[in-house]
């Protein structure tokens, strides 16, 4: 029982930032039965990474499995880069996740490698440690990427292609998002394209809170106009309204 006890402190301290302590001064953390369906944002107080922003979405999919979404935006672009897909287990009893991504082929850290996620709650359940790792093909690890999150209402939706439940041959309605560029110093919003009974139109515009979950897509050519309204539900998926009509939207 003493050895069980004192991993746990040992757990608490690295995890969750406690000072060390005794074991008769260990407190018992309560943490929920499954796992909490949200977004969480990097901790941006102090400027602690001057590149970058990181983003963290799980999710339900389609089949009621769990998934995530981890998600790099550069602080200057507004470029995004993505680990997709990644398989979500929880630990009741340390409030732990650990998501593992399969290989990635844009992700710059990772690319081409197995990538470890770790989220250890702490004991506000508002926040989170977050640490990123590589795998090599023998098992071998490394630390990319730690920092702090803090729950938020939305994630990020750009430079994806987004179906009516993730299905790629329904062509009902679909939309792609495109990431910012810089031009002269000047960031240039965002560009959709999205299919409507299985015609293509170019150069939608859309705007996204990815703090709320909520946004819009607009396209205007003459007498064709669309107006579709984003925002998430309970299941932390994307969904869209258009002409009356709400449809679950899934990245794929």
């Amino acid at each position: 029982m003493k050895k069980y006890i004192k991993s746990l402190a040992i757990l608490l301290t690295l995890s969750l930032g406690f000072a060390a302590c005794s074991e008769d001064e260990v407190e018992q953390v309560t943490y929920a039965q499954s796992e909490e369906i949200a977004s969480w944002a990097s901790e941006t107080d102090g400027n602690k990474d001057p590149l970058y922003d990181y983003n963290i979405s799980l999710y339900i999919n389609q089949t009621g499995d769990t998934l995530c979404t981890f998600t790099r935006i550069d602080k200057k672009t507004g470029n995004e880069k993505y680990l997709r897909r990644g398989v979500v287990s929880y630990d009741k009893l340390a409030g732990m996740t650990t998501v593992t991504f399969p290989k990635q082929s844009s992700y710059p850290d990772v690319m081409n490698m197995i990538g470890k996620l770790y989220l250890a709650r702490h004991r506000d359940m508002s926040r989170m440690t977050v640490q990123l790792f590589k795998m090599d093909n023998d098992g071998n690890s490394k630390m990319v990427k730690n920092f702090t999150a803090v729950k938020t209402g939305g994630f990020c939706i750009s430079e994806i292609n987004w179906r009516i439940n993730g299905e790629k041959t329904n062509s009902e309605f679909s939309f792609k998002l495109t990431s910012p560029y810089e031009k002269n110093g000047e960031v240039i919003k965002d560009e959709a394209i999205i299919m409507v009974d299985g015609t293509t139109y170019r150069g939608a515009k859309y705007k996204w809170n990815s703090a709320s979950g909520t946004g819009e897509i607009t396209y205007s050519d003459g007498d064709v106009n669309f107006h579709v309204i984003l925002s998430v539900n309970a299941r932390n998926q994307v969904v869209a309204t258009l002409n009356g009509k709400t449809y679950t939207m899934l990245s794929v």
